[in-house]
């Protein structure tokens, strides 16, 4: 079904993008809410959600050490990530 006669890809992508943005609420609400002192507990597809979203920010940023900075947090990520998978321990 298509809605005011947008070809079905246009749809699928605004859908996408509806679905993406209401994830980033999701991801920004649970960051803001918990405590400090407490765990975020994410699945492993949100930390690789979230190690994306902080990749291009980096890439993005145009102060270069608030880029450093992401670039670390997101080899963090990727580190946890690639140990989760080949079962070692991470570093």
């Amino acid at each position: 079904m298509r809605a005011c006669g947008e070809p079905a890809v246009l749809l699928a992508k605004k859908l996408e993008n509806i679905r993406l943005s209401r994830e980033q609420e999701d991801y920004e609400q649970a960051l803001r809410e918990t405590p400090v002192d407490q765990a975020i507990e994410f699945t492993l597809s949100d930390w690789d959600y979230l190690g994306g979203e902080i990749s291009f920010e980096a890439e993005e940023a145009t102060d270069l050490k608030r880029g450093k900075r992401l670039n670390g947090v997101h080899s963090r990520i990727e580190e946890l990530l690639a140990a989760y998978y080949t079962h070692e321990e991470p570093v």
